[in-house]
């Protein structure tokens, strides 16, 4: 379990939680700003890095692309 945290690039101001690692799945909820804390990371079948994490002001779960995230996201594989 990682125990990093993170933020949104501001992009375009959000960016989805989804159902799992890739932009095929549904939206858990979609991210405006606040923190999201990790719990660990995969690499996707496209190549693509995605962070499962907690949105914290909500407690919603899901999975966000690696890309929208400030650090980079989990350091922890899954």
């Amino acid at each position: 379990m990682d125990t990093g945290t993170g933020y949104l690039l501001n992009r375009d101001g959000s960016a989805p939680l989804r159902s799992g690692p890739s932009a095929d799945c549904s939206t858990n909820i979609t991210v405006f700003s606040g923190r999201l804390s990790y719990d660990c990371y995969v690499v996707n079948s496209a190549g693509n890095t995605w962070t499962h994490a907690q949105y914290d002001d909500t407690g919603t779960r899901g999975w966000i692309w690696d890309g929208n995230l400030n650090d980079g996201g989990a350091q922890t594989p899954c």
